[in-house]
């Protein structure tokens, strides 16, 4: 509920204030609360079928297990991936995204090739899986223990509030795009969406990305230090730093639909309705992004 997000603000301004105890009670909290949800979320998928809820065409238990791998592997890279970026490990945190921002998009390209609409489950659970075992070879798994504190939550809620909204909006907006889809569109069209929407998994450009984490974490041990509401020491982000982290986007972002298109048309001619929709959705990958940069503010 907002509350990972919230590790990459809350460790740095206590690292801010040199308050080493409420960094391990945060990491601790965090991690407890995380843990549960993940659990939680997984249980109920398995209840739903296990009564007979319909999920529609095509579910079955491989699916379903596919969905709870990809849960569960999903949410173990992000909370490593949010350690890192709390941490300030960020030589770490750069080679994740590059190994993660390679593999999803070429194992999806080659496993959509063999195994159709499943070939893009099989290739979310495998990036997944890599993302994660890959920061365990690195740096090893960090030491939390478990730590149910009701006070620490609250004060957690208190921020991780918008955090959340935000999140939920992407995912609501999405969501709807793809019942809108399903009701007025074809099989094989909802399928070139899902095929374009599993490519574009990795919304954050990877090294752009590196520069809003970096002001991110930069901008909250500046809290820690001179206070949250010092609005005035903080435009200087927004100057130079904008400017840099925008055309790194629109770079990255050009290059990538290139070869995207130049695959699609060489492998994939079945997959050639999907270049005009990938042409959209890369150019909303640029606002994404410059709205992530604003949004660390």
């Amino acid at each position: 509920l907002g509350m990972l997000m919230n590790l990459n603000r809350e460790v740095p301004i206590s690292y801010g204030r040199n308050d080493l105890e409420d960094v391990r009670l945060t990491y601790n909290v965090i991690f407890t609360n995380y843990s549960i949800t993940t659990i939680l979320s997984i249980n109920v998928l398995f209840l739903l079928w296990i009564i007979g809820v319909n999920f529609g065409e095509g579910m079955n238990i491989t699916v379903l297990g596919l969905s709870a791998v990809i849960v569960l592997s999903s949410n173990i890279s992000s909370f490593l991936n949010a350690y890192l970026r709390a941490e300030g490990k960020f030589i770490v945190y750069g080679q994740f995204e590059i190994v993660n921002s390679t593999i999803l998009p070429l194992s999806t390209l080659v496993l959509a090739y063999f195994f159709s609409i499943n070939g893009v489950l099989l290739s979310m659970a495998f990036g997944h899986i890599i993302g994660f075992l890959f920061i365990f070879f690195k740096v090893g798994w960090p030491k939390f223990v478990f730590h149910l504190s009701k006070v620490k939550t609250i004060a957690l809620f208190k921020t991780s509030g918008l955090m959340f909204t935000s999140k939920v909006l992407d995912g609501v907006l999405l969501s709807l795009g793809v019942l809108i889809a399903v009701y007025y569109f074809s099989n094989i069209e909802v399928g070139i969406l899902s095929f374009a929407l599993g490519l574009i998994a990795v919304k954050k450009v990877p090294f752009a990305k590196a520069l809003s984490i970096t002001v991110s974490r930069k901008m909250a041990l500046d809290a820690g230090k001179y206070g949250i509401e010092s609005y005035d020491y903080f435009q200087k982000y927004f100057e130079r730093t904008l400017i840099i982290f925008l055309l790194l986007c629109t770079l990255v972002v050009g290059v990538a639909f290139l070869i995207y298109n130049v695959a699609i048309n060489l492998f994939l001619i079945k997959f050639q309705a999907s270049v005009d929709l990938m042409l959209i959705l890369f150019a909303s990958i640029i606002l994404y992004n410059t709205r992530v940069f604003i949004y660390n503010y």
